[in-house]
């Protein structure tokens, strides 16, 4: 690793770095040293916060919020420039095909609920491909609202009144609290008669079956990653025509995303991302559900620690003094 960077590698080894100011950054840091651990999964994070082993602890769980508050700890919540969301297989035929159908699963979803009880009232509900602080977000589009009465409604005009089953091929411990979300949209879909069945998977797989759609079941849980770029237009790209081979196609979408990409005015760069989100929208791709939080715990001698998408800045880390 070689740059300009606020610190400089000192040792390398499979599960743990060890770093060194560099004064002359760019970005001068506020600590001298900076040892990074590699702990495979949230309780062994939390234990090693709690005894003092670390001073921050990333990507952990809202369960674990209460007890490190108690053990003198605090909780900060940083939304990841992502709208977590189950992808529907639109383009395999079947009952997803139907964009009734699709809607009536969104209608289904009571997300006010996951995001109080299982995320700690930490997010907020999401029904589009862009965050808030994302460029391309519109604050005016809201998520489906939950009806269980008109997505009864709408499944019988598809012709699905006595509902249907598909399958949800997923990845668990790869976000916060995803297993108990999945548990819960199993749990509000049974009540307008929809039956998912959850096929886990390990993560390495679950990325490989991603980069060709090679997913044996309905719908997986792509979402919506506007970061890097923190741009909407990243996103939605991924869930269209574009896609080497894509899981949803509205062909009438492409020229409106490679106009609003070449777009060099950003009022009309704006409004075309709108514009596509909101197509997006109407078209119920997928159950977009909340924009998606990460846990991270904190020492008390930590003062401060920023995160913005997925990075980290590692020069403003500074410690109470």
């Amino acid at each position: 690793p070689v740059g300009t960077g606020p610190f400089k590698v000192d040792a390398m080894a499979a599960n743990r770095w060890r770093l060194s100011a560099h004064a002359g950054s760019w970005r001068p840091p506020q600590v001298d040293k900076l040892e990074l651990l590699v702990l495979p999964d949230a309780s062994s994070r939390v234990q090693a916060l709690e005894a003092g082993r670390v001073d921050v602890a990333l990507v952990i769980g809202p369960d674990n919020i209460e007890a490190l508050e108690a053990a003198g700890a605090r909780v900060e919540t940083f939304i990841t420039a992502t709208t977590f969301a189950i992808t529907l297989r639109t383009t395999a035929g079947g009952p997803l095909a139907d964009v009734r159908v699709r809607k009536a699963l969104n209608h289904a979803i009571n997300r006010e609920r996951i995001v109080a009880s299982l995320l700690a009232g930490r997010t907020v509900p999401s029904g589009q491909p862009g965050t808030r602080g994302v460029f391309g977000h519109d604050p005016e589009l809201a998520p489906y609202p939950y009806d269980l009465a008109r997505a009864k409604a709408l499944l019988a005009e598809a012709g699905y009144s006595g509902g249907f089953a598909f399958t949800l091929d997923a990845a668990t411990s790869s976000t916060a609290a995803d297993a108990s979300v999945f548990q819960q949209v199993q749990a509000d879909l049974r009540e307008v008669g929809v039956t998912m069945t959850i096929n886990t998977m390990p993560y390495p797989l679950f990325l490989s079956k991603t980069v060709r759609t090679e997913f044996e079941g309905d719908a997986f849980p792509i979402s919506w990653a506007a970061w890097p770029t923190l741009d909407t237009l990243r996103a939605m790209e991924m869930h269209s025509c574009l896609r080497l081979v894509p899981w949803f196609c509205d062909p009438a979408l492409v020229p409106v995303m490679k106009q609003a990409l070449a777009e060099r005015d950003e009022a009309r760069a704006l409004a075309l991302r709108r514009q596509v989100a909101r197509a997006l929208h109407d078209q119920a791709t997928g159950l977009l559900l909340y924009e998606l939080p990460v846990f991270v715990g904190l020492s008390p001698q930590v003062r401060d620690f920023t995160m913005v998408g997925y990075r980290i800045f590692y020069d403003r880390i500074a410690l109470a003094p």
